[in-house]
């Protein structure tokens, strides 16, 4: 009986799950910019009003940006959770060039967050 409960008590542990662990894997893949809204005036950008598309494409290591499938950017990045009381759980990208955002990871959506004021929020899907 007593290997019973210690062999119910290790098939317990280890079937739980560990939250609060990132797998980066879950931004790894390719992104498709649906919409950009911010600036002072509270702007909405999409494709159809500024005449490009734009796509995303994160490795376990890279980001890469592309303007009308041509790169505009490629540089190393970093992802820390952030589980913040009042805004709940995100992501904070550092990238190799000094640039920062915040990144909200939602199944087959994501936006990225520019880190200042006025600046903008984009929307992508997968």
């Amino acid at each position: 009986m007593k290997y019973f409960g210690l062999l119910f008590l290790i098939l317990i542990c280890t079937s739980c799950s560990k939250e609060g662990q990132h797998d980066s894997t879950n931004v790894v893949g390719e992104w498709r910019w649906i919409s950009s809204i911010g600036g002072i005036g509270g702007w909405t950008l999409t494709p159809k009003t500024e005449g490009f598309t734009k796509k995303l494409k994160f490795t376990d290591h890279d980001f890469l940006m592309f303007k009308n499938d041509t790169l505009i950017e490629s540089t190393v990045y970093s992802l820390n959770e952030i589980n913040d009381s009042t805004r709940g759980k995100f992501f904070l990208l550092k990238s190799s060039n000094g640039l920062q955002y915040e990144l909200v990871l939602q199944q087959s959506k994501l936006e990225l967050i520019e880190s200042c004021y006025d600046c903008y929020v984009h929307f992508y899907e997968r």
